[in-house]
């Protein structure tokens, strides 16, 4: 379904802890997203469904990430320019 490649690549960028996280919402054994990452056999339904959720958990964290940038561009930008 899912080429190692693809499931590296989301490996990757996925922050740590995430791996419970997949198992709470998904309802999928902490062994069967191993082997999916690692590249064991996975039955199809739950490769999407971890495939599916590890996106929207990467998402969230660029979201969040993104969120704070703007917050301390804002707080620093504004601190900075009363300090001149």
């Amino acid at each position: 379904m899912f080429t190692q490649e693809d499931v590296n690549i989301l490996y990757v960028a996925l922050p740590k802890g995430s791996t419970t996280v997949i198992h709470k919402n998904t309802g999928i054994s902490a062994p069967t997203i191993h082997r999916f990452f690692h590249g064991g056999r996975v039955k199809a339904c739950n490769q999407i469904k971890i495939y599916k959720e590890a996106l929207k958990i990467i998402e969230n964290d660029l979201l969040e990430t993104s969120k704070l940038r703007e917050m301390r561009e804002k707080l620093l930008g504004a601190k900075s320019e009363k300090s001149q």
